[in-house]
């Protein structure tokens, strides 16, 4: 069965870069359509049947996230050649030094005040991040390591 091609080109008026950027929008907002019940049983709690027949309350919270490196700098909105746990600099990568943690908030004030510019030099994709709606989630530490792709695969 023949795939369409991934990016339009030559479409008058809409650059590959504004396709990556809308397709990223529209990422997003699936997954905070499909996260948000997830987010409001966190806050609200959910009556839950268990095995032993007891009905409890329970606060649902989002542990981790498995995924590649290219999957995940989709998730978190950022470049493919940035880190998405740390603002450690492109040229800089593959240095054991410690860098200050990704700060979610400052990425959702830049979107909100449309800061391209600190948003470009932090490597941060300009799009309202799904994983920002969940409640007490910091997106950089939901980053677990997807085996089969990174290590077995790799291995192989």
């Amino acid at each position: 069965m023949p795939n369409s091609p991934k990016r339009v080109k030559k479409t008058t008026g809409w650059s590959e870069e504004k396709q990556e950027q809308e397709a990223i929008e529209v990422l997003h907002e699936v997954l905070t359509f499909i996260l948000r019940p997830l987010s409001d049983a966190a806050r609200d709690g959910m009556k839950t049947s268990y095995a032993d027949e007891v009905i409890r309350e329970c606060h649902f919270r989002v542990a981790g996230w498995f995924a590649d490196h290219m999957e995940n700098s989709t998730i978190h909105g950022i470049y493919s050649t940035r880190c998405p746990m740390c603002e450690c600099p492109q040229e800089k990568l593959g240095n054991l030094q410690k860098y200050p943690l990704c700060k979610a908030e400052n990425y959702r004030a830049w979107v909100n005040k449309s800061d391209a510019k600190s948003l470009h030099k932090d490597g941060v994709k300009p799009v309202t991040n799904a994983l920002w709606t969940l409640k007490d989630v910091v997106p950089n530490e939901l980053i677990r390591s997807d085996i089969l792709h990174t290590i077995i695969l790799g291995n192989l």
